[in-house]
């Protein structure tokens, strides 16, 4: 969001013609650099600049579906938050891992539902999962196992 709010101002500057003045300069502001090619910089720039903001207002669009959360418990007596959603035709699972919240893709399963995000996967079939970091060696690699739903946020 950042970004596209920088690309914002970026361009609501440029339209005011605020860098104007530089990109008709009679001589380049730019050490070693003609008026001509600081011209050209300045069209790339803003060529990108307007697929950026197009871009950012094609993904804000995208409808959220279905959002709900399910709280699972796991051996152990660990506890995962899970919060689905559908984006566009997407279905996603985003849950805090390590102290960051990963945003996981379902991806292709023979049986029930497989999401993906770098290195880590979560698995469910109906109301059990169980979390997998795929790095580890295949004995340890289940972060969380045997989760099963506690609670459905589902309205």
């Amino acid at each position: 969001m950042r970004r596209f709010a920088t690309a914002v101002m970026f361009g609501l500057a440029l339209g005011a013609g605020v860098f104007s003045g530089v990109a008709t300069a009679q001589q380049s502001p730019v050490p070693g650099m003609s008026s001509d090619d600081l011209n050209t910089a300045l069209d790339f720039a803003k060529a990108g600049l307007n697929k950026a903001i197009d871009q950012a207002r094609a993904y804000s669009a995208l409808p959220i579906k279905d959002p709900h959360d399910v709280r699972y418990t796991c051996e152990g007596g660990k506890t995962l938050l899970v919060k689905y959603m559908t984006v566009g035709d997407t279905p996603l699972a985003a849950m805090p891992l390590n102290g960051k919240t990963l945003v996981f893709a379902n991806v292709m399963a023979a049986s029930g539902a497989r999401y993906a995000s770098g290195q880590y996967v979560w698995w469910t079939k109906g109301p059990t999962g169980f979390l997998t970091d795929e790095t580890l060696p295949g004995g340890r690699n289940q972060l969380y196992r045997d989760c099963s739903e506690a609670t459905s946020g589902r309205p």
